[in-house]
């Protein structure tokens, strides 16, 4: 039988009973050797806003997630992940950006549940394949790379949406050394439409009220936070909207 990739959805084994919820932290790492591009910078900080905003994050301590999850079910998970992004960024510089991006558009869906993954069927256009992402998402095959190692050292326990996330994390980390604990124990999503897509991401032709209203539709209702991410880096988001199609 073939192992399950992360263009055909799989649901993990069920939480473990009495998981504690850690706390996600943020540190610098000092020591990098990687410079920081003002792109770089631009997606490190859409991240972060990301991972604070979607309402797949918001309620993660209500929900399951905990820091460590796989902590007993897959030791290595984490530093499997980490290991396989690192390798395609010494091959490929721009694989932070990417990866980044295509978390930004998985989580600005549906919330972050890999469905941006999932691959089109006969009856179906996935949101790979809509407008906005095709062809211009890349990314897709470090997170396969990472999905068939762990499948192989813990099968069919680590979810595509947490290798997504923590992919993520490890680029932005590559990127501009900042690192961060993020929850895991997310589960995939089974449903994947194109004509989802272009209503939910950011338009490249938005004003700044209009990037405030979206970046506040998808997170906690704490339009400070978005207000001054916007005016402080109005140049920046701009020019990564529009890099965004």
């Amino acid at each position: 039988t073939s192992q399950p990739s992360c263009s055909h959805s799989f649901i993990p084994p069920p939480r473990p009973a009495g998981k504690l919820v850690g706390q996600a932290s943020i540190t610098m790492g000092g020591s990098s050797t990687f410079m920081l591009a003002p792109a770089m910078a631009t997606t490190a900080l859409i991240l972060l806003l990301v991972l604070s905003s979607s309402p797949a994050v918001v309620a993660w301590k209500d929900s399951g997630l905990s820091v460590g999850f796989y902590r007993e079910l897959c030791p290595k998970a984490e530093k499997v992940v980490r290991r396989v992004v690192t390798k395609a960024f010494k091959k490929e510089p721009g694989t932070p950006g990417d990866i980044i991006r295509l978390f930004f558009h998985d989580c600005f869906v549906r919330g972050c549940d890999a469905s941006v993954l999932l691959e089109s069927t006969p009856g179906n256009t996935a949101e790979r394949d809509s407008k906005p992402n095709n062809p211009s998402l890349d990314g897709f095959e470090v997170i396969s790379d990472a999905k068939e190692i762990l499948e192989k050292l813990c099968p069919q326990t680590v979810s595509c949406a947490d290798i997504l996330a923590l992919s993520a994390r490890d680029g932005a980390f590559l990127a501009s050394g900042l690192n961060y604990a993020i929850p895991t124990g997310r589960r995939d999503g089974l449903v994947s439409k194109a004509d989802e897509v272009l209503p939910s991401v950011p338009h490249p032709d938005f004003h700044h009220d209009q990037l405030i209203g979206n970046f506040t539709a998808k997170g906690n209702g704490n339009i400070s936070t978005y207000r001054h991410m916007v005016v402080v880096h109005n140049h920046i988001l701009y020019a990564y909207i529009l890099f965004l199609f």
